[in-house]
Order: structure tokens, then C-alpha cells, then sequence
């Protein structure tokens, strides 16, 4: 989305029908008090790092639609937020700027939570989902991909050779994840 505003692409094969800005930030980001814009401008500078942005962005551009354009709000890491007080205050919060025909448009990302947690992120509009673990054969293609992207000389046999170091059990498991896979 940042690509299509900076007119890096064209929007012809946009991932999402209308026009967003996209604002990542990191879940435990926006555990502050304060109104909804003051939250996100805070967050948007923890996220960002205060050395990358040239100023501080002032809370008033968070209020509502900008250019006429819903944000899109990634929120990453719901689950590294320790306290669960803390992490219901983000969840209601976030639910509560969900609704339908708001600015605002949310993906929060989270590993695995007490449904009960959730429930507030649980209504008609808001949906859910799963990124299944790699069984052998998608890792097996996942792995392809990667080293043919890499350009390493024989993709095949890098493969075969993070397959077979990756077959031990205590790695086994790790690799089953897409992230911890890129990773090893």
C-alpha cells in the first residue's frame, strides 16, 4: 500500500479494494492513555523510532480519515503484551474503532490467546485467521522458493541440506513455523 501512495506501483493490482494508509505498529505501543489519535501518534513514533521520523507526527492526522482515506492499522504482537489487563485495554480499544463505516480498519496479528480475550474482536465484521504450520511438503517448498531466491548455486541441493538439518526433533517442530523457517 505504502508502494501505491508513493506511486512505486500501480494500483491497477491493489491487495485491497479502495484506497488505505497503512500504519504499522507494535501492539504494546498502544497500552498509553489518552485519546485514539494521541494513541496511534505515540505508537506510530514507538513503532517508527523516533531518529527515523523527521518530526513527531502531530495526533490531530490519526483523528479521523486522512485525504478522504481510511487508515489501515496493523497491529503486531498483540500476544507480547504480558499483562492481560493490559492487553483487554488494547483489544477494547481496537474493537472498539473496528466498527463498521469507521476511519479505521485494523489486522492485529497475535500467537494463540484465551478466547475469552478475544471476544471483544469477535463481531460481524471482524474476521479471523490461521497461518496453518508447514507440513514436510510445504517446507519443502518454501525452502525451494527461498534458496532460488537467494540465487545460491544449486537451490535442490540447498534444500535437500535444510531438510535433512532441520529432520532432528528438536528443530522439527521450530521450522513447522513460516517465521522461525525463514529464520533457520
Amino acid at each position: 500500500l505504502s508502494r501505491l501512495w508513493l506511486r512505486e506501483d500501480s494500483a491497477v493490482d491493489a491487495p485491497i479494494t479502495g484506497p488505505m494508509v497503512p500504519l504499522r505498529v507494535f501492539a504494546r505501543s498502544l497500552d498509553s492513555s489518552g485519546s485514539w489519535s494521541t494513541v496511534l501518534a505515540e505508537a506510530a513514533c514507538s513503532s517508527f523510532g523516533r531518529r527515523n521520523l523527521r518530526e513527531d507526527p502531530d495526533p490531530g492526522l490519526f483523528a479521523g480519515r486522512v485525504q478522504g482515506t481510511r487508515w489501515l492499522v496493523l497491529v503486531d504482537g498483540l500476544d507480547e503484551i504480558p499483562d492481560p489487563r493490559l492487553r483487554g485495554e488494547v483489544i477494547r480499544s481496537v474493537a472498539q474503532h473496528a466498527r463498521p463505516g469507521s476511519d479505521y480498519r485494523f489486522v492485529v496479528t497475535t500467537r494463540a490467546l484465551p478466547e475469552s480475550e478475544l471476544a471483544p474482536l469477535r463481531t460481524a465484521n471482524v474476521g479471523s485467521y490461521v497461518i496453518e504450520p508447514f507440513g514436510r511438503a510445504e517446507l519443502k517448498e518454501f525452502a525451494t522458493k527461498r534458496f532460488t531466491v537467494q540465487r545460491v548455486s544449486s537451490p535442490a541441493a540447498e534444500t535437500d541440506r535444510f531438510l535433512r538439518e532441520t529432520s532432528d526433533g528438536r528443530l522439527r517442530e521450530l521450522v513447522c513455523n513460516p517465521l522461525l523457517a525463514t529464520i533457520a
